[in-house]
């Protein structure tokens, strides 16, 4: 549906009655207001928690909460106005203001409903006055339940606004509230809603007198006006006894039958109250003031909340910013004691390991001598005598002899056999040096080196 309020999502309405109260919610849709739920309460007893105010969702989804204002508590009646634009209405309603409300100006609060527009053009306008004081009264205790009314609603106003008569009479509305009798009384003659005022009615026979005194008062005022020229019907919408205490009275007063009617439903009434202000522009009886002084409240209590939550949530990662510094620092810990731990085994290890290189070492060199020892005997020829074999550093072959000087020959060629040994595929020595011959009396001597070939080990 179409409405003033776009963006309100959803609305609620409060109503107190004699036992408790109860409150409708709709949901706000494109083409109509659709009902939702309803749920009611003692007096004394909270509301339910999903129809207080809402912080953060009241500005994600906006929802406009009606309370009903007891009838008691305001001041109506029925002014007519030439005709004019939507706009100018309300200008011209606050011109007359100052004759039709009981209270001064400043000390009320006010608003209108267009009724209908007379043929003649002229716009009967329905004006509901309230003293200020008795609406802050009446939302302070409703802040208190923890409901924030934006708007406020008379359901006797509402159930006027339903009436659709096609004759002129008297409607009396009987809304029997938790403290009260209220009766509406709207006087519709030639067409047009004459008058309409609320009665306080008191208990007992001694209401019906004071209702008829007032209708007899309403009576004499149509006719010095001009617009009554005899009293016309009366229709009774109320509750049963309201109907047994107030038929009788009436229908002797008028001299007719009263007809009786029932009042709308409850459900009815908050659909129509709803749906009105949804789709209305005219202001509402709860002060400016009020307005403006919730709008601050919620904002200030989202910023507090905003805030808490904020620094609730810095505490909460500075706290998981301490715990894992904590973890880390205990892993660290453990990873220093396992590296002292495993420095000990790694010292023990690199000990162990230059140990087993010396051995090998000492290994390798005598297997090496061992080879070599091998390589020369086997290779050595029967002319040539080896006087003297060792080892020098480890790593060089000495040979020395003797061979006569015939058999010369032979020791260059025991020095390239020697070249040329080859142990598990690779050679044994890495060098081996010419051969040194000194000639002298009887067999020459002879010496020469070779290397050995080793691999380093790792």
């Amino acid at each position: 549906m179409k409405t003033n309020r776009s963006r309100v999502k959803s609305c609620q309405i409060l109503l107190r009655n004699k036992d408790s109260r109860q409150v409708w919610m709709f949901a706000v849709g494109k083409d109509k207001l659709s009902f939702s739920s309803e749920v009611s309460a003692a007096h004394e007893s909270p509301l339910p928690a999903g129809t207080r105010q809402r912080d953060w969702q009241e500005l994600l989804q906006p929802r406009l909460n009606i309370a009903c204002l007891p009838s008691g508590l305001v001041f109506v009646r029925v002014i007519q106005l030439p005709a004019g634009s939507a706009d100018e209405i309300p200008s011209m309603v606050e011109f007359e203001l100052e004759k039709v409300s009981p209270l001064p100006t400043a000390q009320v609060v006010w608003t209108f409903e267009v009724l209908e527009r007379s043929p003649e053009g002229l716009s009967t306008v329905l004006v509901v006055v309230a003293a200020r004081n008795a609406v802050e009264e009446f939302l302070g205790g409703l802040e208190v339940g923890g409901f924030i009314a934006h708007c406020l609603d008379v359901p006797l106003v509402r159930e006027l606004r339903s009436l659709q008569p096609t004759e002129d009479g008297i409607w009396i509305l009987v809304e029997d509230s938790q403290s009260e009798r209220t009766v509406l009384a709207a006087w519709r003659v030639g067409g047009i809603w004459r008058e309409v005022t609320l009665i306080r009615l008191a208990e007992g026979d001694a209401g019906a007198e004071q209702l008829l005194q007032q209708l007899a008062c309403g009576a004499w005022g149509g006719e010095l006006a001009g617009w009554l020229q005899a009293v016309p019907p009366v229709h009774l919408r109320g509750s049963p006894e309201a109907a047994h205490l107030l038929t009788e009275p009436l229908a002797r007063w008028q001299g007719q039958e009263v007809q009786v009617e029932p009042r709308l439903a409850p459900q009815v009434l908050a659909h129509a109250g709803a749906t009105y202000h949804l789709e209305s522009a005219a202001s509402s009886l709860v002060p400016p003031e009020v307005v403006a002084r919730h709008r601050n409240q919620l904002i200030d209590r989202l910023w507090i909340k905003g805030l808490g939550n904020v620094g609730i949530t810095y505490l909460f990662f500075v706290f998981c910013y301490f715990a894992v510094l904590k973890y880390q620092e205990h892993q660290l810990d453990d990873t220093r004691a396992e590296a002292v731990s495993l420095g000990k085994t790694y010292t023990n290890t690199l000990q162990l390991k230059e140990r087993i290189t010396v051995i090998q070492g000492q290994i390798d060199l005598r297997f090496a001598a061992l080879n070599a020892w091998r390589a020369a005997v086997e290779r050595l020829p029967e002319s040539m005598t080896l006087s003297r074999l060792n080892f020098d550093k480890g790593r060089t072959l000495k040979l020395l002899g003797t061979v006569p000087a015939e058999n010369i020959p032979d020791v260059t060629r025991f020095n390239s056999e020697l070249k040329k040994v080859m142990i598990d595929g690779q050679p044994l020595f890495a060098s081996v040096t010419p051969a040194n011959i000194r000639s002298q009396a009887g067999p020459s001597a002879w010496d020469f080196e070779a290397v050995l070939r080793r691999s380093e080990s790792p």
